[in-house]
């Protein structure tokens, strides 16, 4: 497995530690190639090795190629498949030792990016594996839908966990423009008596200014003391705030098939989306959870007054209902499962 980081602190990335665990379970061995390492070996199974091409010790470019195909070849001829996480320039840089160790590479990747380095990939992979068709932004044949991964013991419901008062609106995403928190900031102006919380920081080398412009826009609408901005929380912070919002809100595009929006129907709150992507999984509920498009702020009131309207009971039934199917659909095990199959040799 080649991935770009192996760091339990990440914010980002944290995620990838529980993957090579659930992984490691399925296999005999695993070896982990990774731009840097982060993790003590002891929070590993014993049957994993960690690699690094050493960013954490400050080696450059040709240094990391360097140690990328040093490892490579020394795991090769224990190895039966190649599978890059995330990564398309490791799958195609991977091909001087799959090919004469004859071994197949595979391809995760679930984003809206169409690149020339995606289509090198998908062109060398044996197969290229997405959470959902929609969230690979091409066809081809090669692709196979197995789920997101979402570690579904740790986003489960809590019964003993009351919801905040006044109702709370939770939103989980990066502050950048293409999340569109300014559609939740302009419709609860419209919906009075509801809090929202932003959940969320803007990532590096983008728009620094982008969560002023939004406090000030919470400002000129009125809502300032309604919006609070959390910046990056702990992962157990995220999940016991969304725990104890009324709704939660994505509203990324077509393309972008955030596990944010997976991870809130886990822990059973109701969960308004913008992409279609997600209409499998609200199926008789899409009517009420879903809108026509992120910037849609009329449709969006509509929803969340639809929503607070509904009697307690209603809205957990309704939630249940989503999260089983979210849980079935993208929970980590079956993404395990799923991918060992693709990738078991045949």
């Amino acid at each position: 497995m080649i991935t770009q980081k192996l760091d339990s602190t990440d914010p980002l990335l944290a995620f990838t530690v529980e993957w090579v665990r659930r992984l490691a379970v399925r296999l005999e061995h695993l070896d982990v190639l990774c731009l840097e390492v982060k993790i003590p070996p002891s929070e590993l199974p014993a049957n994993v090795t960690a690699w690094s091409m050493g960013k954490e010790r400050g080696y450059g470019r040709a240094r990391e190629l360097i140690e990328f195909y040093r490892v490579l070849l020394k795991v090769a001829p224990k190895t039966d498949a190649i599978f890059s996480h995330m990564v398309p320039r490791y799958a195609y840089l991977s091909m001087p030792i799959a090919l004469p160790f004859n071994l197949p590479v595979y391809l995760w990747y679930t984003h809206r990016q169409d690149t020339r380095e995606l289509r090198m990939a998908t062109a060398v992979c044996e197969a290229v594996m997405s959470a959902v068709p929609e969230s690979f932004p091409f066809e081809t044949p090669k692709l196979r839908a197995v789920g997101h991964g979402v570690d579904t013991a740790f986003f489960a419901s809590d019964p003993t966990i009351v919801p905040d008062l006044p109702p709370v609106i939770a939103q989980v995403a990066r502050l950048t423009p293409i999340k569109h928190q300014e559609t939740l900031i302009r419709a609860l102006s419209l919906v009075p008596h509801v809090r929202a919380a932003i959940v969320g920081n803007v990532p590096p080398g983008k728009d620094e200014t982008y969560q002023t412009q939004l406090e000030t826009l919470a400002t000129v609408l009125g809502v300032a003391n309604r919006v609070e901005f959390t910046g990056g929380l702990p992962a157990e912070q995220v999940r016991d705030l969304v725990r104890r919002a009324t709704i939660a809100v994505n509203l990324s595009p077509p393309g972008l098939f955030d596990k944010a929006a997976l991870e809130s129907m886990m822990v059973g709150t109701l969960t308004i989306v913008s992409n279609p992507a997600f209409d499998g999984l609200l199926r008789d509920h899409a009517s009420l959870l879903r809108i026509s498009a992120p910037d849609a702020v009329d449709e969006l009131v509509k929803a969340i007054k639809a929503i607070l309207a509904l009697p307690a009971q209603t809205r957990a039934d309704i939630a249940l209902d989503i999260q089983g199917r979210a849980r079935t659909a993208h929970g980590i095990d079956g993404l395990m499962d799923r991918l060992v199959e693709i990738m078991r040799p045949h």
